[in-house]
């Protein structure tokens, strides 16, 4: 028996390296078509999977899945991959922008404990601290990742995009100080590459993102408009992408092809809270409270607790002259946050 047994096993081996070889080819395909806004695409190809629950099938699945608003089903992608990592960032992830934060903290400190300079994971929870108004422990932590880069040679994409984006949320944590961006670019350029040098990964879109949400950070639109432009070249359809885009636009007073750039984002991903938040804030401008008031409403729906939508419903109230909802809304978004400056 023992013999029969070691000769099946033995049998069964190359089979499993195939299937193995099979999905990393899989997995590498989901990538190509996600990267090129080709989402159905990527998750029927990521569903051909023999087997969903390896670590790097599950997380491919769940990039994909975070990025078009699946939330429940990222749960049960990223929950079948166990202890992985990376998996359980997305989760955690996905569990911030559905309003679990507590939920969201525990499993990204459990995350910290095993990898404690993962830098996604380390990321995320310094922008749960910025998200419950703990400014100084935020600041600290986005701070980590200066000591971080300086002290390791990153090469990662991801890894430096993320140093680069820690520079520019200090910023908004500390307005009364003078940030020097020009360190952050030159990390992001060493991503997407600049005239003349070719970069790390010049696909990766989180890079583009970036440099664009830099230079509108400064009022740099024109330059943020470049990378845009560069970043949709390689997917048409990236949601964050396409929000800021709306955001260029509407610096250049193009209300209309903003709100058409939010509609494109929500297209993709009907959970992006910001992309509907924006089109709110214009129709309360419009005096239109009723659509308004729909579509931060369908943003609740998803995030019950999420608080800048909260706020405009507040504007919502005080503009229809009811002070002591608009008062009471205040009260209770600034005792979860005293930094919270959308209701004043």
């Amino acid at each position: 028996r023992r013999t029969t047994w070691i000769i099946l096993t033995r049998l069964m081996m190359p089979s499993a390296r195939v299937a193995a070889a099979a999905d990393t080819e899989i997995v590498d395909r989901a990538r190509e078509l996600r990267l090129a806004g080709r989402y159905s695409d990527a998750l029927v190809t990521i569903g051909r999977a023999k087997d969903p629950a390896d670590p790097e099938v599950a997380a491919e699945h769940a990039e994909i899945l975070l990025e078009t608003g699946k939330y429940a089903a990222l749960d049960r992608v990223c929950a079948s991959a166990g202890n992985d990592v990376r998996c359980r960032t997305l989760r955690a992830e996905g569990l911030r922008l559905r309003g679990k934060a507590a939920e969201a903290t525990r499993m990204v400190e459990e995350v910290l404990a095993d990898e404690p300079d993962f830098e996604r994971a380390r990321y995320l929870a310094a922008t749960l601290l910025r998200d419950a108004g703990k400014r100084e422990a935020a600041a600290e932590a986005f701070a980590w990742f200066f000591d971080h880069h300086a002290m390791n040679d990153l090469e990662d994409p991801e890894a430096l995009t993320f140093v680069a984006l820690a520079s520019l949320r200090l910023a908004e944590l500390m307005p009364d100080v003078e940030m020097e961006f020009r360190p952050a670019m030159k990390i992001l350029d060493t991503v997407t590459g600049v005239k003349g040098r070719r970069g790390i990964d010049e696909d990766y879109l989180p890079a583009y993102a970036a440099k664009a949400e830099i230079y509108l950070a400064v009022y740099q639109d024109k330059s943020a408009k470049k990378e845009i432009k560069r970043g949709l070249a390689r997917n048409p359809r990236h949601p964050m992408t396409l929000y800021l885009s709306a955001l260029q636009k509407d610096f250049e007073w193009d209300t209309a092809g903003a709100i058409a750039r939010c509609e494109e984002a929500l297209s993709v991903n009907p959970a992006f809270a910001e992309p509907r938040e924006f089109i709110a804030t214009e129709r309360i401008a419009d005096r239109n409270f009723r659509e308004a008031k729909e579509l931060l409403d369908a943003v609740l729906v998803i995030d019950p607790s999420r608080r800048p939508a909260r706020g405009l419903l507040g504007v919502i109230d005080f503009l229809n002259g009811d002070r002591k909802a608009f008062e009471a809304r205040a009260k209770e978004l600034l005792a979860e946050n005293p930094k919270f400056g959308r209701v004043y």
